[in-house]
């Protein structure tokens, strides 16, 4: 596990790179790091009045509006993390080319730099759903302890599928665009808007294989229902961060090499 430890020999860097990233994303703005916690309450508005006040989709225990509006927002915490994640990953050799061609900068550190940079940002969206139960009298249970754990697993699967098609973008610049459409689907592939139980038999089927159907519904497990949710779902989960982890890792420990000369 060479690349483990060169995460952990650089780790200074790496979270020196991710504050600068967070620094330079809000560069010359007013408000700043609160953009972190506008964008993902702008979002959720946006979706709960489609939604629940225009189309009246009911969500949750209760077919009220704050019910969907806690039902959505639990869901795009880690969505949006991820989704961003992937979106910013694809291109992140290139746009350091003068870096990678370095040869003692460590690529590897890319990835990880971007997951974490997107990861503190939910963190903080994950601090005012918690505010937000809280207030109204929602408090979650003990189960909530294991949300770490879940988000781990989360992380690994950011930071392979970073690595991943990061370093087929190298070789396939088309990559990006059908990244975008995958993401497309993948969105709707995930109950994010709908309850899973409410899809067709057939369809609950192609739900069942989709890993961040397992993440969200663990997610909401632990914030709304005040349980830990199936065990099928955590080794799911636990199976797809372990998996891509070690898949891209292996994927740019064989292609690292070729990058200086091809970006």
């Amino acid at each position: 596990m060479w690349m483990v430890k060169s995460l952990f020999r650089h780790r200074m860097l790496i979270l020196e790179l991710v504050r600068r990233d967070l620094k330079i994303r809000y560069l010359g703005s007013a408000l700043g790091f609160v953009w972190t916690i506008i964008h993902p309450v702008l979002s959720l508005a946006i979706y709960t009045v489609i939604f629940s006040l225009v189309l009246r989709v009911p969500m949750g225990r209760e077919a009220s509006t704050f019910s969907f509006v806690l039902y959505l927002f639990c869901g795009l915490l880690p969505w949006l993390t991820f989704q961003e994640c992937l979106s910013r990953s694809v291109v992140c050799i290139p746009e350091n080319a003068n870096l990678v061609q370095k040869m003692k900068f460590p690529t590897e550190v890319l990835s990880p730099i971007l997951a974490l940079s997107g990861f503190i940002q939910q963190l903080v969206g994950t601090g005012i759903f918690l505010a937000v139960l809280v207030g109204s009298g929602r408090m979650p249970g003990a189960s909530l302890l294991l949300l770490p754990l879940l988000y781990l697993f989360q992380l690994l699967a950011m930071v392979g599928l970073g690595w991943l098609l990061s370093s087929l973008y190298v070789y396939f610049r088309d990559i990006s665009q059908v990244l975008g459409i995958v993401l497309n689907v993948w969105f709707w592939l995930t109950p994010l808007v709908y309850p899973i139980d409410k899809a067709p038999a057939e369809f609950q089927k192609i739900l069942a294989l989709n890993p961040m159907s397992h993440l969200v519904g663990i997610c909401r497990a632990l914030f709304l229902e005040g349980s830990p949710g199936s065990l099928a779902s955590w080794a799911y989960v636990a199976a797809f961060g372990a998996a891509s982890f070690c898949l891209g890792m292996a994927v740019l420990k064989r292609l690292k090499p070729d990058f200086p000369d091809l970006i």
